[in-house]
């Protein structure tokens, strides 16, 4: 039996516990990565083909996904797989996964490696025991701490830990989307396919284990449209259906054979269905080109931490004081009983903003040098409905792999970390690129410096390329500066008859979220026959408000005027429509353009790395020979420099490089023995971070050259360290 002796051993190569691997390594951990499959990503892999969704899509926040290392993971994946987003050449995933790993010198990959066992000391785990069939070796791991992220937690199982498996009841944590009565049900698991055409006729013979669904009579199964179940009628959606789960009443351990054998019956039969019924008679050419090899679990064991995470904790935005990362995603809680289950196939329990999530539910309570990563953290049933999407649990892992160097660093438990050392797990997080909602970070010297910039663009939009039929409710976020006049010009144009245009304005019921807070007043405005111009509007706010919300009323004889593209920091959304789609929107608006430092130099050091109550960043006016530079009024010693760009944290996933994103730049840096360049070219990523040695520092100065495809340059934060 080999050894293996290092600082951190993650079991689990998911995003969770790559995330966890990177974040350690990058603290200079030496890390041993395990991973039971020969590909690194666990649902996001090839295998199964699962996005890496964030919790930008299950609430009313704009600029909510999950930043630091996990969303490393997500813009890397779309730089080496621009067809990503539709699901296509799924290799290049593994391949950019494995590429992160790999450019992480402090880090030994262990594929197709199975955790077994492990050796349990004085409430420690020592050892870890792991087999690698191909090559018919066996390993034992030793190292201080061990962090868990297999999805279904067999080092934490095989220490003894408490678990829960199953589904709470209501009273318990009085949580209401809960059962009345405790039981052993967890959201189903899925098997993913996909199909394509090929142009010609292609034949399909039903293996005979697979379902006959009209004479199994299983078609009314695929058949139940009010539940969410439905059979495509036309066109060419015959791709995976993320509704046909099943596991309940089986054990998704135990019996996982058996589930993924249910599913193939299923699904074997379902395509005999769509090519040999004759009712889809443009699936002729059609064939399923790719089936995943067993089955994406959404839920097995949970294990218990120092705290439980619980609905009322998510709805509610718990302040905790050890909050590490975000989430966002709804309650988004399965059919237990999948695609025989005659309730709605998922229940969504609504989650109106983004969230914090505590360290506590990270780490054992049982095991004192253990680690939870990944859908086994401590939390419900209910909980984990919300905290389950791959780039949250990525978050946490960075929250993880840096809470495993303060072990090390301070020679005490994850506990310990909490209790004692939680602000420097804080600051050291937001130091590489985590966010903590509320949580101001730490700009270094770029704080004390005096910022300046080539233009700055002033906060209007008078860009009128789209035109948009009022015949919804129309909200504008708009951010309070010093410098606010109170005036405010729609630009919409009328009918041949007069008529009303009808406001409510609001303030934000939080610090963080486009969720409308205290009506604060309603008003109206005639709008004259034939009108197509600017119309004024008397806001008449308190200024010492951070933001407002303005509700223009529905009404179809007006359109308003705008643009695609949404202006950073002030999103307008329709109720149902274009509320956050990838470019977004933005109506035409001005009479607030007196206030420039909305998108001043400054922003770039208040401590935000992305909009929040304000817009937080710099943008220039054009593209032409734009700069920003940071002059020290006494010369410093720097090591690192960073500074951050729009990376669209209001989208989920890409169909196009993200335009605000800047991707050619030089940086200068003015120091006691001359001057040094570094040219960026192609840059893909949110933050960017340089470790340097430059002594007596004077200046660093940034000229801007690209992004892709923006009419301005953005940049939210530089920090300097």
């Amino acid at each position: 039996m080999k050894k293996v002796t290092c600082d951190l051993t993650v079991v689990g190569a998911g995003v969770a516990g790559i995330c966890t691997a990177i974040a350690a390594a990058r603290q200079g951990l030496k890390v041993a990565l395990i991973n039971d499959r020969n590909v690194l990503g666990g649902n996001a892999s090839s295998e199964h083909r699962v996005h890496i969704n964030s919790g930008t899509d299950g609430n009313n926040s704009f600029y909510s996904r999950e930043a630091g290392i996990a969303d490393e993971l997500k813009l890397s994946v779309f730089h080496y797989n621009p067809k990503y987003n539709v699901k296509q050449e799924f290799h290049l995933i593994d391949m950019a996964l494995f590429q992160k790993v790999l450019n992480e010198k402090n880090i030994q990959l262990f594929l197709g490696t199975s955790v077994y066992d492990c050796e349990v000391e004085n409430g420690k785990i020592t050892k870890a025991f792991a087999t690698k069939s191909n090559t018919q070796e066996d390993f034992a791991f030793e190292s201080d701490m061990f962090c868990d992220a297999s999805g279904d937690g067999i080092l934490a199982f095989k220490a003894g830990c408490e678990y829960r498996m199953g589904r709470e009841s209501k009273y318990e944590f009085d949580e209401s989307l809960a059962p009345e009565k405790a039981d052993d049900a967890v959201m189903g698991s899925c098997l993913l396919f996909s199909a394509r055409h090929t142009g010609e006729s292609v034949k399909y013979v039903k293996p005979s284990f697979a379902y006959d669904l009209v004479k199994d009579d299983m078609i009314k199964y695929f058949n139940k449209p009010e539940t969410g179940r439905s059979l495509p009628k036309v066109g060419d959606k015959y791709n995976g259906l993320w509704w046909l789960e099943y596991s309940y009443p089986l054990n998704p351990l135990t019996d996982a054979d058996k589930v993924d054998f249910e599913l193939k019956k299923l699904i074997y039969g379902y395509w005999d269905y769509i090519k040999n019924s004759g009712n889809y008679p443009n699936s002729d050419d059609m064939v399923v080109d790719w089936i995943a090899p067993y089955a994406s679990k959404r839920e097995s064991r949970r294990f218990m931490g120092e705290y439980i995470l619980k609905q009322s904790d998510i709805q509610n935005r718990v302040d905790f004081d050890d909050a590490v990362s975000t989430g966002g995603w709804s309650l988004d809680i399965h059919d237990f009983e999948g695609i025989y289950g005659n309730g709605p196939t998922s229940a969504f329990g609504e989650v109106k903003s983004m969230y914090n999530i505590p360290f506590s539910i990270m780490y054992s309570k049982d095991i004192d040098n253990l680690f939870l990563g990944g859908r086994i953290v401590s939390c419900t049933h209910i909980a984990l409905g919300s905290i389950r999407v791959m780039q949250t649990l990525g978050a946490m892992g960075q929250a993880v792999g840096t809470a495993a160097y303060l072990c090390k660093k301070y020679a005490c438990t994850p506990s310990e970390v909490k209790k004692s050392y939680i602000a420097e797990l804080q600051s050291t997080l937001q130091k590489n690129g985590q966010y903590i909602i509320g949580k101001k970070e730490d700009c270094g010297f770029a704080k004390y410096a005096k910022i300046a910039a080539s233009s700055t663009k002033l906060f209007k939009n008078t860009n009128a390329d789209k035109e948009f039929c009022l015949d919804e409710n129309l909200t504008f976020t708009l951010p309070i500066s010093k410098a606010f006049t109170n005036k405010f010009e729609l630009k919409l144009k009328n009918c041949e008859k007069p008529t009303v245009l009808k406001y409510s304005i609001y303030s934000e019921q939080s610090d963080t979220i486009n969720d409308k807070g205290e009506l604060i007043k309603q008003g109206e405005v005639n709008v004259e026959p034939d009108f197509d111009g600017y119309l004024p509007i008397l806001l008449d706010v308190d200024t010492s408000l951070e933001r407002i919300f303005i509700v223009f009323e529905k009404n179809e004889n007006l359109t308003v005027f705008g643009t695609i593209n949404r202006l950073t920091g002030a999103p307008s959304y329709f109720d149902f429509k274009n509320a956050k789609s990838e470019n977004g929107f933005s109506f035409c608006f001005k009479g607030v353009e007196n206030s420039p430092e909305m998108y001043n130099a400054n922003m770039v050091a208040n401590g935000y790395s992305r909009a929040y109550k304000g817009a937080n960043c710099w943008i220039s006016e054009n593209k032409e020979n734009q700069w920003l530079q940071l002059e020290f009024d006494k010369p410093i010693d720097v090591s690192n420099i960073q500074i951050y760009f729009n990376p669209q944290y209001e989208t989920d996933h890409f169909n196009t490089p993200i335009k605000q994103l800047i991707t050619d730049y030089k940086m200068t840096v003015f120091a006691e023995n001359g001057t040094d360049e570094t040219e960026i070219n192609d840059n893909y990523l949110a933050q960017n971070s340089f470790d340097v040695n430059y002594k007596k520092v004077t200046k660093i100065k940034f000229d801007f050259y690209k992004n892709n495809g923006s009419n301005e340059f953005e940049v939210f934060t530089v920090k300097v360290f």
